[in-house]
């Protein structure tokens, strides 16, 4: 397993999402509330949060999991850096904590992180030379 630093939006601290859950009278609100403290919950009230990342290697193969849900890209950059390895893509392993947003995707408010994050996981997943590749 892999550790990568994420940065994070500006985010309230999880007491202060807790203040405003109990002094919250609107239920659609408060649910709202109630998942961000889940999430703040999940990744402390740091200013980046520690994302494991799981590669195997498989005979020819490499499986790679995380726990967020990543765009497309994600899959698709990580397969032309490990071609010709056969690459499959696990999201959402062991928790999850919101979208790995695109780099070219601003305002995506269903994400607790900064941007440029899904470049960043990719380039964790293949660096190069391939031989120093983080494989369980």
């Amino acid at each position: 397993m892999t550790v990568i630093s994420m940065p994070l939006k500006d985010l309230p601290t999880l007491a202060e999402i807790e203040a405003q859950w109990a002094a919250c009278e609107d239920h659609v609100r408060k649910e709202r509330l109630w998942r961000q403290r889940g999430i703040r919950k999940s990744l402390g009230d740091g200013t980046h949060a520690d994302m494991p990342l799981w590669v195997w290697k498989l005979g020819g193969a490499i499986l790679a999991g995380q726990p967020n849900e990543a765009y497309s890209d994600f899959q698709t950059d990580l397969r032309k850096g490990l071609a010709p390895a056969a690459v499959a893509v696990i999201n959402i392993v062991n928790g999850y904590a919101g979208y790995l947003p695109r780099p070219d995707i601003t305002g995506a408010t269903a994400t607790p992180y900064g941007r440029r994050l899904s470049a960043k996981a990719v380039s964790n997943c293949s660096p190069a030379p391939r031989s120093t590749f983080p494989i369980n």
